[in-house]
């Protein structure tokens, strides 16, 4: 039996349909838990409209997505274990599809997804196995390609309750990954990706994309140093730090320039180079992430300059993506 866990919070308006994709599944051995975050909508009443055996409803007060995963978790009944986001869908066989996977050898399963901003597209990224988790160690670079999304998953229940695996609830955005991370270790037998969809992404609606994080940086050294650590490293530059590092730098200074005033986002570019990221940037990494003209800003600690001369260098990356950025929150009110 496969348990689906579903955490809502005020999803009125999507709930419904997210329920029903799951019911209408060509795979029918599974049991729902939706846990009611605090609700203060109709979601709950929403809720309560289903009569299914196989729906068990929590209502708690809220406390984050990852508390209502955690609190979900803690009850589970079904072999395997796989999450769907409230404003989201699955396709009718999806836990078909994950289930015919995890096989007596493997122990960790992932389906591809469609991204759904106003058409269906397809996630790019191939399918692809690991041996173990000694083997997905020794392709780190291309293991943690896979470990940034929680969508379409297919966890064992018993490797969650031997080593009470829950997600971290300091943090409300990536807390996916380091789950996947943590989960990975304690595998022994085979982790298995599928470019098949099981699973569909409503980009413009999700709501945690529609939140802006100040401390994105320190977010983002968090689950570094959560792969350090799961993945042995020291903090030496090895080619996947000087890429992780290097990609997450360009990552930090476009999301705060598309999200907050040029003043702020100068001050947190300033911050992520100066404390957050400082014991870890080296000539390399900069040359990887940066022009030589900015490279000679940072060293001269001139972020003003640094800012807005990258701005200038990637108007596509910044000013373009700041005004589309600005469309979605303008559909979303």
């Amino acid at each position: 039996m496969i348990s689906v866990i579903v955490p809502a919070y005020n999803a009125e308006k999507y709930i419904k349909k997210c329920i029903k994709s799951i019911l209408n599944q060509t795979y029918s051995n599974f049991e729902i838990i939706i846990v009611n975050d605090g609700s203060t909508d109709n979601t709950l009443n929403i809720i309560n409209e289903f009569n299914d055996k196989r729906i068990r409803i929590i209502n708690q007060k809220n406390g984050g997505v990852s508390n209502a995963k955690n609190t979900a978790l803690d009850i589970i009944k079904g072999d395997y274990v796989t999450f769907v986001d409230s404003d989201d869908t699955i396709p009718k066989d999806a836990l078909e599809i994950l289930i015919n996977l995890m096989t007596d050898d493997v122990d960790f399963v992932s389906g591809n997804y469609n991204e759904v901003k106003f058409i269906a597209k397809p996630h790019k990224i191939a399918s692809n196995s690991f041996k173990n988790y000694e083997d997905a160690k020794k392709r780190i670079q291309e293991f943690d390609k896979y470990m940034w999304w929680q969508a379409g998953r297919l966890y064992k229940s018993d490797i969650i309750k031997n080593f009470h695996l829950r997600f971290d609830q300091s943090i409300s955005l990536g807390e996916d990954h380091i789950f996947n991370l943590n989960y990975a270790q304690h595998t022994s037998e085979k982790i298995i990706f599928t470019n098949k969809i099981v699973y569909n992404y409503y980009y413009i609606r999700n709501g945690l994309t529609t939140r802006f994080y100040k401390d994105m940086n320190r977010i983002q050294r968090k689950i570094y140093n959560v792969i350090c650590k799961l993945f042995c490293f020291d903090k030496i530059n090895t080619d996947f730090t000087n890429d992780y590092i290097s990609t997450n730098l360009n990552f930090l200074v476009e999301y705060y320039y598309i999200r907050y005033s040029l003043e702020e986002t100068i001050q947190l570019i300033e911050d992520t180079i100066e404390n957050v990221y400082v014991d870890l940037i080296n000539d390399s990494i900069l040359e990887k992430s940066f022009t030589n003209k900015q490279i000679q800003y940072i060293k001269e600690h001139n972020y003003t300059a640094f800012t807005k001369d990258y701005i200038k260098t990637f108007p596509k990356k910044t000013i373009w993506r700041k005004f589309k950025n600005n469309i979605k929150l303008f559909i979303l009110k």
